[in-house]
């Protein structure tokens, strides 16, 4: 007969003495931390987008309207029988709706960042984020 051997209940060192009070102040402990992590991190992420921005609306190469990113919005733009719907959305701007025929605009992503631009060029419309940049939102490095 083989002898039977004792299981192995011994805790790691990293545990040894840990009781589950301690275990449980550990892990709210760890849990505060993310959270005052991810509250300091969260709110300058949103406001590179939309603190203090504004897009530029240019038809005909004349700036037709000037809105911020921070307040949502819809507006539209007739001139003739070219219309352009722009909605403004959680410090994104984009063309929700045109007549044109090709609809690129419309299927353009929404622009959030300064620099960027959306052209509609059936109806000579140009939407550009206008502000300051935030660091925090530029490249690590350049490619060459």
């Amino acid at each position: 007969m083989k002898p039977t051997t004792s299981q192995n209940t011994e805790k790691s060192p990293i545990f040894k003495g840990l009781n589950p009070s301690d275990a449980v102040l550990l892990a709210f402990l760890l849990l505060g931390f993310l959270l005052l992590s991810a509250a300091i991190y969260i709110p300058g992420r949103i406001s590179g987008h939309s603190s203090g921005n504004f897009v530029s609306i240019r038809q005909n190469g004349e700036t037709i309207h000037t809105l911020p990113l921070n307040k949502n919005q819809t507006i539209t733009i007739t001139k003739g029988t070219f219309t352009n719907t722009i909605t403004i959305q959680d410090g994104t701007a984009y063309v929700s709706h045109s007549n044109c025929k090709n609809q690129v605009c419309v299927h353009s992503r929404g622009i959030s960042t300064p620099g960027q631009s959306i052209v509609c060029l059936p109806h000579r419309l140009t939407l550009t984020i206008q502000g300051e940049t935030n660091q925090n939102n530029l490249p690590d490095s350049v490619s060459r």
